[in-house]
């Protein structure tokens, strides 16, 4: 049988760009829903499902750098492209969880 997960094509910004914002302390947002925390998660990031993204935008500097990520960079991407549509400048899209956290590892 096949295993889903390893078919799903990941989305996600370039990978130094990322490294370069995990090095300067982004700021960390799983877009994930809370079910699919118990799969694992980054410990150093804040948990904001999409859907709840647009009533959280007071929490965050439009001049900060931002990392959105999920499970396979699809919601990331629609959260990144909203929150540059909102005015938010320094925005990325790190992809998988599992990607964002071997990067942090990787940076540490």
């Amino acid at each position: 049988m096949f295993n889903f997960l390893s078919r799903l094509h990941i989305i996600s910004d370039d990978k130094n760009a990322l490294e370069e914002y995990i090095k300067n302390n982004a700021k960390l947002i799983d877009v994930r829903i809370a079910e699919e925390l118990s799969s694992g998660k980054v410990a150093e990031a804040l948990h904001i499902p999409m859907q709840e993204v647009p009533g959280h935008l007071d929490k965050f500097d439009k001049k900060e750098n931002i990392i959105v990520f999920c499970r396979t960079g699809n919601r990331s991407e629609h959260v990144k492209e909203f929150l540059l549509n909102h005015g938010f400048e320094n925005v990325l899209n790190g992809g998988s969880w599992q990607q964002v956290e071997k990067l942090i590892q990787k940076n540490k």
